[in-house]
């Protein structure tokens, strides 16, 4: 396959994670109150980080993600930040 499908298939899925993100009424369970602080593990960064996942332990990817920065969010902080999501973001997402 060519680098042109690679970057195409890139930006569609960048572009329905902006979208979710535009929208996040829809794909959040309150949307008044999720994702509206800032924080260490925003909803793009989320995203991005669920579907960068390869099946290790929560911890092993979190550090491979954030290449090891002592900065980088808790596994705690992830667990709660994944569960505002609906399953429809996904469900979007594919």
């Amino acid at each position: 396959m060519s680098n042109k499908f690679f970057n195409r298939a890139k930006k569609d899925v960048m572009s329905a994670v902006n979208y979710i993100c535009s929208n996040k009424a829809l794909f959040v369970k309150n949307p008044n109150t999720d994702f509206t602080r800032n924080s260490k593990l925003p909803l793009p960064e989320l995203i991005k980080l669920i579907l960068s996942l390869d099946g290790a332990s929560t911890k092993k990817e979190m550090n491979k993600y954030f290449n090891f920065n002592i900065k980088a969010p808790s596994e705690s902080a992830f667990v709660q930040q994944r569960d505002k999501l609906k399953p429809e973001a996904f469900e979007f997402l594919f």
